[in-house]
């Protein structure tokens, strides 16, 4: 049971290592104390998890937001966002 669990465990880790994953943290403004820690702390996980992390601020203007969210989402090569 074990070296099934373990090769299953291996076969789903490798492909990932082979993919590129980038992934988008939209933020309504980056001067905040609170946004500060929020960013740190998404760039610390990308980095641990050995992706790329792009982070978007909208000074907080709602419809800079929009097209900061559009633009990524509109890109073939991001399977998926949050």
């Amino acid at each position: 049971m074990m070296k099934t669990l373990t090769t299953l465990v291996l076969y789903l880790l490798i492909p990932m290592q082979a993919i590129a994953m980038e992934f988008a943290l939209f933020i309504p403004r980056s001067e905040t104390p609170f946004w500060k820690s929020q960013v740190e702390f998404a760039q610390a996980a990308a980095n641990d998890l050995g992706v790329t992390l792009k982070v978007y601020s909208a000074d907080n203007q709602t419809q800079i937001m929009l097209r900061q969210v559009e633009k990524p989402a509109s890109r073939e090569s991001m399977a998926s966002y949050l």
